[in-house]
């Protein structure tokens, strides 16, 4: 497997895992702004846990 595909991020470095948690944050506090918009994420997600789902489709944009 090519190790720059690795969705665990054990082949990244040290400068490649601060891009990475930049790009992609692990929890709704890590957004910033839009508290309306993470609002209505929180809802559909614990309402997909509940239902014991995966979450429908979403685009983040910006």
């Amino acid at each position: 497997m090519n190790e720059n595909l690795d969705p665990t991020g054990q082949h990244f470095s040290a400068s490649d895992k601060e891009i990475e948690k930049v790009l992609r944050p692990r929890t709704f506090d890590d957004f910033t702004g839009q508290e309306e918009i993470i609002e209505n994420l929180k809802v559909f997600v614990q309402a997909a846990l509940q239902r014991g789902e995966a979450l429908d489709h979403v685009l983040l944009h910006g």
